[in-house]
């Protein structure tokens, strides 16, 4: 499994201080998912976190999967095609992600870039707090997932945060937004949701 530096420098962070992860091998659940799509969602985050993209490609939309940085979902997010998702890290190409959230300054980024910044920020496959269909962040970024996927459902893997001293304000979340397809599920959506100003 390869770790973002972010992840890295947590997880020496923990060692040195003894300051806790956040982390859990019982998470705390919230509300109660079917089985079938918990088992899938566990799956898709320990890929995301290995970077197995054929994985995600698997089980991606026949629409192709949307990426939002923020809470809030629009019609601007970039959405790969499913035939395009299992390459993505060698895909080199630049694509415009939205605005950064304080600056405003243009998201330029490549996926590889993209994901340590806004998929695999955190080790979310470890995550304190799993919930379902529910927000368990909350900062000032709207969250829009009922309105703009009104049949789709989804499942946040959060953290509350890493540094006591910021009371909080580092907590961070990944949601993977599922629509039904038959007898199963496909991803249609991997929206990130972080303390916005």
């Amino acid at each position: 499994m390869q770790s973002t530096p972010l992840v890295t420098l947590l997880l020496i962070f923990s060692l040195i201080t003894g300051f806790a992860l956040n982390t859990s091998d019982n998470p705390i659940l919230l509300g109660t998912p079917p089985e079938d799509l918990r088992h899938l969602s566990d799956t898709l985050i320990h890929a995301l976190a290995e970077k197995d993209m054929q994985t995600i490609a698997a089980h991606a939309h026949e629409d192709g999967v949307r990426f939002s940085p923020y809470a809030t979902v629009t019609d601007t997010n970039v959405v790969i095609p499913r035939q395009d998702i299992a390459t993505l890290f060698q895909n080199e190409r630049t694509y415009f992600w939205g605005y950064y959230d304080g600056t405003g300054d243009n998201m330029n980024l490549t996926f590889h870039d993209y994901y340590n910044q806004f998929i695999y920020d955190a080790p979310y496959a470890q995550a304190s707090v799993i919930a379902y269909n529910k927000r368990a962040g909350h900062g000032n970024a709207i969250h829009n997932l009922p309105e703009y996927y009104p049949d789709a459902v989804f499942i946040e893997y959060h953290f509350k945060g890493f540094d006591a001293s910021l009371n909080g304000l580092d907590w961070t979340s990944l949601r993977l937004v599922f629509t039904p397809a038959g007898d199963t599920w496909q991803l249609i959506g991997i929206v990130h949701d972080e303390w916005t100003t």
